[in-house]
């Protein structure tokens, strides 16, 4: 993972208090992202995601939306969802690994980025970025986005 830029649509709702990936060794990054959440508890949540290759003007390689609530109580349900959230270490890194409602602020912590991550679906060697989009109660709150590099 090269970069990650975090962005909330509205301050009064959710504030991002810390958006970072900083390096801890040699190629080993830690991503680490905070949000300041003011309007709790939050018992509508869904997430979109796309995956394209970076620097290409075309159609993203994956792209959906998947209802946050409903993925966390079954995440067999979505095959590709959970490839992501099991790609990010969502159940163990953060606190976004249970069902709604979330009465307390969204935390990732020390996501770590090393040659030992694998995402597990078949993706070639290249440059891709990630962009997740964050509604709640079907507005956007949030964009995060992130570019890495597959090269194994």
């Amino acid at each position: 993972m090269s970069s990650i830029e975090c962005n909330s649509n509205n301050d009064s709702y959710a504030r991002i208090d810390l958006c970072e990936l900083k390096p801890v060794g040699r190629g080993v990054k830690e991503m680490s992202v905070i949000v300041k959440l003011f309007d709790k508890p939050i018992s509508n949540a869904s997430f979109g995601l796309e995956f394209r290759r970076r620097g290409y003007f075309t159609q993203p390689i994956y792209k959906y939306v998947v209802d946050a609530c409903l993925f966390l109580r079954n995440k067999k349900r979505n095959p590709l969802a959970n490839a992501f959230y099991d790609f990010l270490q969502l159940a163990n890194k953060s606190n976004m690994n249970h069902t709604c409602p979330y009465n307390h602020d969204l935390i990732v912590d020390r996501f770590r980025v090393d040659k030992n991550l694998k995402f597990n679906l078949p993706i070639e060697k290249g440059d891709y970025t990630v962009e997740v989009f964050l509604h709640t109660y079907n507005v956007l709150r949030g964009t995060f986005n992130a570019n890495l590099e597959i090269r194994n």
